[in-house]
C-alpha cells in the first residue's frame, strides 16, 4: 500500500474518463492501475474523501447534517447518511449526538 494517496477535489465532477484523458491514458487501464495501487476504484476513493471531509465538518462545526452533505457534494441527504453509516458504522446524527 502506498504511503501517500492522490488528492482530488471532493466536489468537482470528474469521471474516470476525464481523469484518464487528462493523463493521456485509457480509462480502463487507469482504473485497473488505481485499484492495484490503492485497493479501490477512483470513484470509491473520491466517495471516501467526501465522507471523511463530512465527518470533519460534523465534528468541528454546528452545520445541519443535510448542509454538510451538500457541502461535500451529496444532493440527497438520505444517500449521504446511508454511505456515511456504511463507512463509519454510525450515522451522521449519532456522530453529532456523541459529540464527534
Amino acid at each position: 500500500m502506498p504511503s501517500s494517496y492522490p488528492t482530488f477535489p471532493t466536489r468537482a465532477p470528474c469521471s474516470g474518463e476525464t481523469q484518464a484523458e487528462g493523463c493521456g491514458l485509457h480509462p480502463d487501464w487507469l482504473r485497473r492501475r488505481f485499484v492495484t495501487a490503492y485497493g479501490m476504484t477512483p470513484v470509491e476513493y473520491r466517495i471516501r474523501l467526501r465522507l471523511q471531509r463530512a465527518r470533519d465538518l460534523l465534528q468541528t462545526t454546528a452545520l445541519p447534517i443535510a448542509e454538510v452533505g451538500r457541502r461535500v457534494g451529496f444532493a440527497s441527504a438520505s444517500h449521504f447518511s446511508r454511505l456515511f453509516r456504511r463507512q463509519f458504522d454510525c450515522s451522521p446524527s449519532e456522530l453529532t449526538r456523541l459529540g464527534g
